[in-house]
């Protein structure tokens, strides 16, 4: 789910959180991979070179 502005957020959590979700399994370390596709910035060919790219922030843990 977006927001109105086109950004989103992804709660990642052990247990079911409102909105956008990723369970943890329970595990206490993990890794975040963000993959593209489809993406009008073309990292390879540097078709637009400053274009801006998403970001992974981590807001906080409860």
């Amino acid at each position: 789910m977006r927001a109105s502005d086109g950004s989103f957020t992804v709660r990642i959590a052990p247990r079911a959180r409102s909105g956008n979700w990723l369970p943890t399994g329970g595990i206490s370390r993990y890794q975040l991979l963000l993959r593209l596709y489809d993406t009008p910035v073309g990292v390879a060919t540097r078709s637009q070179k400053d274009a801006p790219l998403p970001s992974i922030t981590m807001e906080g843990c409860s």
